[in-house]
């Protein structure tokens, strides 16, 4: 992701303590720490945004394209045992 200030949409439910977490985590400056918004339609996982990049993490986001999902996930199964 590129430098600057981070967009996290997030489920409303998750707690301020690990956002801040993660907040000191990827910001060393606190003029670029993320901003955080709780989204009502996102029950799982998280999104980024930044500079016009957007890394879905939301179950909606990863189940897209579920084929590609479903065969990550098997390779990723295969190679672990």
């Amino acid at each position: 992701m590129p430098r600057g200030p981070w967009r996290i949409v997030h489920a409303p439910d998750w707690p301020a303590a690990e956002q801040q977490a993660l907040a000191q985590n990827v910001s060393a400056e606190p003029a670029a720490a993320p901003h955080f918004d709780a989204d009502d339609a996102i029950t799982a996982g998280l999104k980024v945004l930044a500079d016009g990049n957007v890394i879905d993490g939301t179950l909606g986001g990863l189940l897209a394209d579920r084929a590609e999902f479903e065969a990550r996930l098997l390779r990723q199964l295969e190679s672990s045992s």
